[in-house]
């Protein structure tokens, strides 16, 4: 899939996708400065190399790697011994000199400045989502399944006046903690802390600059983007971590014990700042479990069917909305067959997903249900008819379309017809809930 910036193509080096790449270049740039450790001539070959890069860099347009850039360029320049030469001087002015020319010619200077003279949506949806990204953290303490957390966002958090998807929460960080829950969590901001401690450039390891220096960055880069990811890109901090160690072993400066004080110190912070954001937002009230989700009461009757937590087929923003707009106290959950067993006290199942091939085993499963409702079997009408009807307690639904539209609903053996006005109310809802809501207004 191709990136374009009006109409001009944003360099991605195949990546398919040049936040991914800007990412990856911006490292690149840091990196190349080892060579200047290299004679005198490493200088020049350091900024050659730094200053092609660059020019590819702002073809991508990406602002999370310019400025993942520049906070890595700032490190290296705060650590380089002083005085520098009056020729480098000049030739790193040149550089950014074309750097700053080239965004200009191709307009890239337009959409770096977007989002500080009027607002860029890139920018909005991003602040968007990490708003609700601490609530999302607090309300799985599992997580919610590694893959998920860009659906789940969707589903369950996001504006229902919104209609973006998402794949992650377009953060590397925020998404992996949502996704892999607490313990995970925990020990990602310890390492992330410890390693940061551990390549800090101190006094006498101001060779462990450019380390450090890919270290920030990467971090900087995954914060705007899901970025981590990319094996790619998250080779070179990785290799800048094995070169800060053998650089601690070389000088015989392996780190004290004092010098990881700031660890627990951040980690409190941190896990500070996310539990007070996570509770200022006013979501629908969660319980979460590893194949259950509980909204409203924890000890609610009603339970929607399905095979899979995370499926696209779960209706979660007509529920939410019908939770929102309700004049009642409504309260839900969603869960899978499997858990069906585990319930003690009469339940109403409204079935959405059911396993077909063993359809006895699984209706099997609700000696307990006070009613349930099931919403076109994918199986044959009269099959599933036949295993129901000693089942007094089952509504069953079909939906049917026929030259003439008409919904027909079979309970049981009893075939009837709603009327054209009922008709015209279910074809506009056309979502799974409202056939729930129509039962819960009946009740």
């Amino acid at each position: 899939m191709n990136y374009y910036y009006k109409e001009i193509l944003r360099m991605d080096w195949g990546l398919g996708n040049p936040n991914k790449t800007a990412a990856l270049i911006a490292l690149l740039m840091i990196a190349v400065w080892a060579f200047s450790y290299f004679k005198k001539w490493g200088f020049w070959v350091s900024l050659t190399l730094f200053t092609g890069l660059g020019v590819c860099l702002i073809h991508t347009f990406s602002r999370g790697g310019i400025l993942s850039l520049l906070v890595g360029v700032g490190i290296l320049m705060w650590k380089t011994p002083r005085p520098w030469p009056k020729n480098r001087m000049i030739a790193l002015i040149v550089s950014f000199g074309i750097m700053i020319g080239a965004a200009i010619w191709i307009q890239a200077d337009e959409r770096i400045a977007q989002g500080i003279a009027q607002e860029d949506r890139s920018i909005t949806n991003r602040l968007l989502i990490w708003k609700y990204a601490p609530r999302m953290i607090l309300d799985a303490p599992q997580g919610w399944g590694l893959g998920n957390s860009g659906k789940i966002f969707c589903d369950w958090y996001q504006p229902l006046d919104r209609q973006e998807t998402y794949r992650t929460l377009v953060n590397s960080h925020l998404t992996w903690m949502a996704e892999l829950g607490w313990i995970f969590s925990l020990c990602y901001v310890t390492i992330w802390i410890s390693v940061l401690c551990f390549l800090f450039p101190r006094k006498g390891l101001e060779s462990l600059k450019i380390p450090f220096a890919l270290a920030v960055a990467f971090f900087i880069s995954s914060t705007f983007n899901p970025v981590a990811e990319n094996r790619w890109v998250s080779f070179i901090p990785m290799l800048g971590l094995l070169v800060g160690v053998f650089i601690r072993w070389r000088n015989h400066h392996w780190p004290h014990l004092r010098e990881f004080r700031l660890v627990p110190l951040g980690l409190i912070v941190i896990a500070s700042i996310i539990f007070i954001l996570g509770k200022r937002i006013n979501s629908i009230p969660f319980t979460l479990s590893p194949k259950k989700i509980t909204v409203g009461s924890s000890s609610s009757s009603v339970w929607f069917i399905v095979k899979d937590l995370h499926s696209t087929h779960v209706p979660a923003r007509q529920l939410r909305s019908a939770f929102a707009s309700s004049s009642q106290v409504i309260s839900f959950g969603v869960t899978t067959a499997s858990e069906i067993s585990q319930f003690k006290t009469p339940q109403t199942f409204i079935i959405l997903q059911a396993p077909t091939q063993e359809l006895e085993k699984f209706l099997e499963s609700f000696p307990n249900s006070s009613q349930i409702l099931w919403f076109s079997p994918n199986c044959d009408p009269d099959f599933a008819l036949n295993h129901l009807k000693d089942l007094k307690k089952v509504h069953t639904f079909f939906w049917r379309i026929h030259s003439k539209p008409s919904l027909s609903v079979m309970e049981n053996q009893n075939n009837f017809h709603f009327n054209s006005r009922l008709w015209r109310l279910f074809n506009t809802m056309a979502s799974i809930f409202f056939i729930a809501e129509f039962h819960f207004s009946l009740r």
